[in-house]
């Protein structure tokens, strides 16, 4: 039923919705092909949107994992404004880093540490910013985990936790 509902109603930016769970979620717009293939892979540019469903959350630990799509917003980011990215590492993880010409910088991240990266492998690093280009970003700068695109419908693919842990608000939208 929720599936017929959200592909038959236009959204805008900041739609609520309530989801099976008992759990908030809001839809939003992407712009641009920074998440492609997994979002917005027809989109050459700024010129389409896709709408997807994004489960707020109170990021931790127990809620934020690696290989989940999340919502977040940061210092480095106007104000109010969200970028959507997948968590690539967290708390503990160890990186390396390549600095322009001075080589490679090994970074271990701290216990409230995320770094987050887009899905598109030939992303414009002027249009699509993420960890690479504005650093590790806190728990508390996720908003929320993207679940569900709206069109065409289908769930976003997540970590197993996350998949566990949204089953009942996906499984209310198929």
């Amino acid at each position: 039923m929720w599936r017929r509902i959200l592909a038959a109603t236009s959204y805008t930016a900041g739609t609520a919705v309530k989801l099976a769970s008992g759990a908030e979620g809001e839809i939003v717009s992407l712009l641009g092909a920074a998440m492609a293939p997994t979002l917005n892979s027809t989109s050459a540019g700024m010129e389409t949107a896709e709408r997807v469903l994004i489960k707020k959350l109170i990021a931790s630990r127990a809620t934020v994992h690696v290989g989940d799509v999340v919502a977040c917003t940061s210092p480095s980011l106007p104000a109010g404004a969200l970028i959507v990215r997948r968590v690539v590492a967290g708390p503990g993880d160890a990186l390396v880093r390549n600095l322009d010409a001075a080589g490679r910088e090994r970074y271990v991240l701290g216990d409230d540490e995320l770094w987050v990266t887009c899905d598109n492998p030939a992303r414009n690093p002027e249009l699509s910013l993420d960890s690479r280009d504005i650093g590790p970003l806190r728990f508390s700068d996720v908003v929320g985990r993207a679940i569900w695109r709206v069109e065409p419908a289908a769930p976003i693919g997540n970590s197993d936790a996350a998949l566990e842990a949204d089953s009942k608000d996906i499984t209310g939208l198929m």
